[in-house]
């Protein structure tokens, strides 16, 4: 899909209930086959961010333009 729309392609999100039921229920995490999954959403939260800061914002263009003339 991103090469559809081309896009970069960060990551990919596993579909597992567990996300889920830890959401609505309140569950702890646990440390073992979850870590995997919570490894994959940090990576994947890390590389937007990173992408993020790479685009700079040229505000330049949006100010106006002020010349001074002695008349």
């Amino acid at each position: 899909m991103a090469e559809q729309y081309g896009v970069e392609h960060l990551g990919s999100l596993p579909l597992d209930i567990r996300i889920r039921e830890q959401r609505t229920r309140a569950i702890p995490r646990d440390r073992g086959a979850d870590s995997a999954i919570t490894a994959t959403f940090k990576d994947i939260a890390r590389k937007v961010a990173v992408r993020i800061a790479e685009k700079a914002k040229d505000m330049s263009l949006k100010m106006p333009t002020i010349k001074v003339s002695n008349t």
